[in-house]
């Protein structure tokens, strides 16, 4: 009878080995699929996260090169200005120039007119002499 127990034990140890072997296997085959629940996911992120930095460099990249046309253009206006600048300043000097020309002709206007109100008297006084002398000749005509 102590065999016949000891083979009943036995065969109790097997169904037990074979009961907690399948439970291992299925907790083992459960925490497999959660694994791979959890890497297909994170492949998921990954590939978001992929996806959402290639983005971000394309926006990074656009960023970059219209600050590079900004700064073109930034360089451009400043070339103009100082063009303007030294066309500006070039007509400040012509503008002198033309002031000083300016000043020079309305001292001849003065001068001009000073010499015509010296011519003016003098053409009254010749006037006059003329006046006198054809009055005198008359004179001297009549006379005669």
């Amino acid at each position: 009878q102590l065999l016949k127990i000891m083979g009943l034990m036995q065969a109790k140890a097997r169904v037990l080995d074979t009961v907690l072997q399948r439970r291992d296997w299925e907790i083992v085959q459960g925490e497999a699929q959660e694994h791979q629940r959890i890497a297909e996911s994170l492949g998921q992120v990954g590939e978001t996260a992929v996806s959402e930095s290639t983005a971000l460099i394309q926006m990074i990249q656009e960023s970059m090169q219209v600050m590079q046309q900004l700064v073109e253009h930034r360089d451009q206006l400043q070339h103009e200005k100082k063009a303007l600048n030294r066309g500006v300043l070039a007509l400040q000097a012509e503008i002198s120039a033309l002031k000083r020309k300016m000043g020079k002709a309305d001292q001849e206007v003065i001068e001009l007119k000073r010499r015509d109100e010296g011519h003016a008297a003098l053409k009254e006084r010749m006037d006059y002499s003329i006046k006198t002398l054809n009055a005198n000749l008359e004179k001297v005509k009549g006379e005669r």
